[in-house]
């Protein structure tokens, strides 16, 4: 009875890694690169979970290519994690080339595969028969890149001095905690298992069953989280797809999170003062998508983002106007200076916002100076 509700359970979270790794993969939300890694690792998933279904099933022996390769998706998985962490983090924005070094264990596991030894079905063993306990030594391997790469992710997100991202702190943990600890702890506790019943300590449930359920629950856990909050991972097109969620509390707090560090920056830093400042400049440097900042200018502030850096611009003149250090400049050099491009276009802007010309402005402010 047992058995057939684990199969059961087993089965639904295969189909479920499959429909979400598939939809994460094809999304095109506001986090492409963690909704790649996420769709990768729930696919992973499922062939892990096929593997161990099928040793449930007791037909494991018909499928052993299958099961071969599954022992090695743990340096694989532990690579995703690690990447997923440098995301979550703001130490890695896209692929590199020397990204990719990182799935070297995984080819040298591989290759051990391949020419050590047979894994399933041969009572002989392979050319590693010399080796006491071949088999055991290459998942003492697995266990040495498991901890390197899980002592990374710890040390990351231990971290005090995190890069800017497109994440304010508050939502970095979220994610951490729902993306990272727990495979962290899944894995923890499935080779801690795993090393007991090497060295011929009884336990109640085999560790790779045990390892398959934690597995299916975090499967089950991380469907729940991205329904919850599905702008995160996934592209959705309106209030018509999960119209509860679709500006949920996180969101907003996204949105404020940036607009502040954005109007911190162009007050202190005033980058507005360089005429060919662009929009993907400054999200460049915020480290904030450009859609995600043109978005925010227009709903909280119902500006285009080259109003927004005009009216910066033009309060930068006004100052000048009025400050005596700058009567010996024309008004056109101030503009400028401010980071106006042409006189038409300084102008223009002024006479919109102000509704007098820079020079009726100027007399009318010493005429009467709290204007």
């Amino acid at each position: 009875m047992i058995d057939s509700i684990l199969q059961f359970l087993i089965g639904i979270g295969i189909l479920q890694s499959l429909l979400l790794g598939s939809v994460l993969i094809l999304s095109y939300g506001k986090n492409r690169l963690i909704s790649m890694i996420l769709g990768i690792i729930l696919l992973l998933a499922s062939f892990l979970l096929l593997s161990e279904l099928l040793d449930l099933l007791n037909i494991g022996q018909s499928f052993k290519r299958l099961r071969r390769y599954s022992i090695l998706l743990d340096l694989v998985l532990v690579v995703l994690i690690w990447w997923l962490t440098l995301t979550i983090t703001g130490k890695m924005t896209r692929f590199s080339k020397a990204d990719y070094i990182h799935l070297l264990p995984f080819a040298i596991g591989l290759l051990w595969l391949e020419t050590g030894f047979n894994w399933y079905g041969n009572e002989s063993p392979g050319t590693f028969s010399h080796i006491p306990d071949a088999i055991g030594i290459f998942l003492a391997y697995k266990g040495v890149i498991w901890a390197i790469y899980v002592v990374g992710c710890i040390r990351i997100i231990s971290s005090k001095k995190l890069q800017i991202s497109d994440f304010p702190n508050k939502v970095r943990k979220r994610l951490l905690q729902k993306l990272i600890w727990p495979f962290i702890g899944i894995s923890s506790i499935s080779f801690f298992c795993f090393w007991l019943m090497f060295f011929g300590i009884d336990l109640p449930i085999d560790s790779d069953y045990l390892g398959a359920i934690l597995i299916t629950a975090f499967v089950y856990f991380l469907t729940l989280s991205i329904l919850w909050e599905p702008h995160l991972f996934i592209r959705t097109r309106g209030e018509s797809i999960w119209p509860k969620y679709h500006r949920s509390k996180i969101d907003s707090a996204l949105d404020s999170d940036y607009l502040q560090r954005l109007r911190n920056y162009l007050e202190q830093e005033k980058p507005y003062l360089d005429k060919k400042l662009s929009l993907h400049a400054l999200a460049q440097t915020l480290g904030i998508s450009p859609n995600t900042i043109s978005r925010i200018i227009n709903e909280q502030l119902g500006q285009s983002f080259n109003d927004l850096i005009n009216t910066y611009r033009l309060q930068e003149v006004k100052q000048k106007l009025v400050d005596p250090k700058h009567d010996n400049k024309t008004i056109l050099a101030l503009a400028f200076e401010s980071g106006f491009q042409s006189k038409a276009s300084f102008n223009r802007v002024f006479k919109k916002i102000e509704g007098k010309t820079p020079s009726e402005y100027k007399e009318s402010f010493r005429s009467h100076p709290t204007l």
